[in-house]
């Protein structure tokens, strides 16, 4: 009889026969033309993902990125800097000496794209027009209602995905470059997935900036400065004219984009001397070069010249970003040097936090990966006569990150404002290609592709579901509810909710902490609506007060600079959540009172049937700092039981009755979000009840700290007929009591202690 064979287990030479089969079918796949594409797609898939996510004008700087796009859009001319504060023209809008002072092709382009769309006259009116208060437009910008919208947030959401499209091509771009100087695809399916994954890099395509657009200017210039490099035909005129045309679209796009202005003549030159061109090839192409850079560059050189006796109006730019009282030393920029290293990988601008674990791993690989491409250099001799010359079709990109590194430290040393990674963009491509040659140094040749398909996954996956996670964070900004938590919100009873003479309603008030420490910011959530269309922009003016009804701090939003949605644009009934941070000093721990109002061009806006211009929405306890180390006293009671402990809220120290009043004594063992009810109960010998009262805490137990003592006093009429006299405490939203325990752990019957 046969029996059934079991199946021999795999060899050794079998398992890598196997291998060696799964690592040619890698190797194909990554060598295909599709991988590049299909980065890309990724990379605007979750570009796009990003700008929806993110409410409009809640980038990096993105509400002034916006004014000076609107300003093109109206078909403005190139503003004039010499309008400004300091030069005594308060009129002078401030956009027009923030993002204004950058130069300006984003702007100019984006503006056409705007201009597409009907927008209305808000921004030309309240912020183009100079009256925004003290030039700062933050209150006037259009609420996001989550969607494509109309208008303003439709204009600004096409901006947005346009940026998504520039950093699309900054990926292609990297794969196409890559792929020429090393003829190795899996180089180049590297590099571009380390800049097509790269959070910091998404952050800026899905948001208004001209970050990304100087990126993608840059990687234009130096696909055509490694064309012409290492194309095997003598390259014509017109790669020199497109070579300067993208030098000159960098310059134009941002300052830092002028590195590429020196690099593109390296190009040239290293072709020239390496194919032994001819003199005049090399002065035919220099014009070329010239030619295509000063076209984009020319009228905005002499636009300067005329305003400002500056090609460049650097010496006006910098004057409009004053320097830091100190200079900062070369000391000072290796201090930094950690972080802004560490924002390369891990900075996403200022939209939302990323885990440090993630922050941590990669900036150690951007360091292996620098050290791997400096021991590669080393080990070929690249430092060498022979090695410079077999490595001078690098030449352009590595001059590019010098130039862009020389011009960041001057800027560092006089300004502390650029201290991370976003200046660098011109230099995406460069230091992204010398971070991916530099890891595969460590990897084993055969094992290269199947390495790099495996990490392009990985790390794509996870920037997925990180930007998607991270998102809750994006709340912190104004948004309109979603229109299932708006209905729940407006079925709820509305006694708590105040309304104004323009028609504006406070409709819920949050606090996120009741109690904080001197120095913390006090955590305001408050959700507004309109009830009928404003025709005023209208400030909200947040009071604290203390006890004696001092103002011990306040915050105005006609004052500060933040981003907050224009009243004016509000859509009539649907909820706003806007989040608000006060910091308040105190000289001593008091339970400070909130109060809210508002003001337009018309003076305060009072609270519908109220003779006050404001009302109060809450409270909140603020611990004020330590004068220095104190004794800790314990006083006798500490050393008695307690007549009760409230389970995880309390103890009832002592107990006593004066006819009709019963007085509590307190130590808080806990610090609850909100108040608590006491309940006392008079009974008869018989057990019915004579007298009865609830009360809440007069010490509100959301502001509680562990350890606070304190007397209550409730007078409870024929509390002195009793014969048994009970009392405890219950949550008045759920009418459930806390229960209650003897000092010895039994519990009291029915959570009632027995005071008599």
């Amino acid at each position: 009889m046969l029996s059934a064979q079991r199946p021999l287990a795999p060899t050794a030479p079998a398992l890598l026969a196997r291998a060696a089969v799964w690592a040619s079918w890698v190797a194909q796949v990554v060598a295909s033309p599709v991988v590049p594409w299909l980065i890309s797609g990724a990379f605007i898939a979750l570009g796009i993902m990003t700008s929806l996510k993110t409410p409009l004008y809640q980038g990096a700087d993105e509400g002034w990125h916006y004014a000076y796009v609107e300003h093109y859009a109206l078909g403005r001319p190139l503003p004039n800097l010499n309008l400004h504060f300091t030069s005594g023209n308060i009129a002078a809008p401030y956009f027009q000496t923030h993002e204004a002072a950058q130069p300006p092709l984003y702007y100019m382009l984006m503006g056409r794209l705007v201009a597409l769309v009907p927008r209305g006259n808000l921004m030309q009116e309240e912020v183009l027009s100079g009256n925004a208060p003290n030039g700062m437009y933050g209150n006037f910008l259009p609420a996001d209602d989550g969607s494509l919208g109309s208008g303003l947030a439709l204009a600004g959401h096409l901006v947005r995905f346009a940026t998504v499209l520039l950093g699309a091509g900054v990926v292609l771009c990297s794969y196409v470059i890559a792929l020429w100087l090393t003829r190795r695809r899996e180089v180049a399916v590297l590099t571009a997935s380390l800049i097509a994954f790269n959070p910091h890099n998404l952050v800026l395509s899905g948001a208004i900036s001209n970050d990304m657009a100087v990126a993608c200017t840059a990687a234009l210039t130096l696909l055509a400065a490694t064309y012409i490099i290492t194309t095997p035909r003598q390259p014509g005129l017109l790669a020199a004219f497109l070579l300067g045309l993208g030098a000159g679209a960098s310059l134009l796009t941002k300052y830092s984009g002028g590195a590429m202005l020196v690099a593109a003549p390296v190009a040239v030159l290293v072709r020239q001397v390496r194919s032994r061109f001819t003199l005049s090839w090399l002065l035919r192409s220099g014009a070329a070069l010239a030619a295509g850079a000063l076209l984009l560059t020319g009228p905005f050189f002499i636009h300067n010249l005329q305003l400002y006796g500056d090609v460049l109006a650097w010496q006006r730019v910098n004057t409009l970003m004053p320097p830091d009282v100190v200079p900062h030393p070369f000391q000072a920029l290796l201090h930094w040097l950690p972080f802004i290293l560490a924002t390369f990988f891990g900075h996403p601008g200022y939209i939302f936090p990323l885990p440090s674990e993630y922050t941590h791993v990669f900036f150690y690989v951007l360091l292996i990966g620098l050290a791997g491409s400096l021991w590669l250099a080393l080990r070929r001799g690249l430092f060498s006569r022979g090695g410079l010359k077999a490595s001078a079709a690098y030449w352009p990109l590595l001059v590019a990150l010098a130039v862009n590194a020389v011009t960041y430290y001057f800027w560092f040393s006089q300004h502390l404002a650029t201290e991370n990674a976003r200046f660098f963009t011109p230099s995406l491509i460069p230091i992204t290609l010398l971070v991916a040659l530099g890891l595969l140094v460590f990897v084993p040749r055969r094992w290269q592709p199947g390495c790099v398909a495996a990490f392009t996954l990985a790390y794509g996956l996870f920037t997925a579901v990180t930007l998607y996670q991270s998102f809750d964070f994006m709340y912190a900004f104004p948004h309109y509810l979603s229109t299932a938590s708006a209905q729940a919100l407006l079925d709820q009873p509305d006694s708590g909710r105040v309304r104004f003479e323009n028609g504006i309603e406070l409709l819920d008030v949050q606090l996120k902490s009741t109690r904080v420490n001197e120095g913390d910011p006090v955590d305001l959530r408050i959700t507004l609506r309109t009830t009928q269309p404003l025709t005023r922009s209208a400030f909200l003016m947040l009071d604290f007060r203390d006890p004696a009804g001092k103002t011990v701090a306040s915050y105005y939003t006609r004052n500060v600079v933040r981003y907050s949605y224009a009243t004016r644009a509000w859509q009539v009934g649907r909820p706003l959540v806007e989040d608000f941070q006060v910091n308040v000093k105190t000289e001593r721990t008091e339970v400070l009172s909130i109060l809210a109002g508002w003001t337009d061009a018309g003076g305060a806006i009072r609270p519908v049937g109220s003779n006050s211009v404001s009302v109060e929405i809450g409270r909140v306890k603020v611990r004020a700092a330590p004068s220095g180390a104190a004794a800790t006293v314990i006083s006798a009671t500490d050393t008695v039981p307690p007549l009760a402990r409230l389970n995880g809220l309390a103890d009832l120290l002592s107990a006593r009755i004066d006819h009709d009043t019963v007085i509590l004594n307190w130590r808080a063992t806990a610090e609850p979000a909100r108040n608590y009810t006491i309940f006392v109960h008079g009974l008869d010998a018989q057990g019915n009840m004579l007298a009865q009262h609830d009360e809440p805490f007069k010490y509100s137990a959301a502001y509680w700290d562990v350890g606070d003592r304190f007397e209550q006093r409730i007078e409870v009429p024929d509390l002195s007929r009793a014969s048994t006299v009970l009392v405890g405490v219950y949550n008045p939203r759920t009418q459930q009591r806390v229960r209650a325990f003897h000092a010895d752990g039994a519990p009291w019957d029915n959570a009632s202690v027995v005071v008599r």
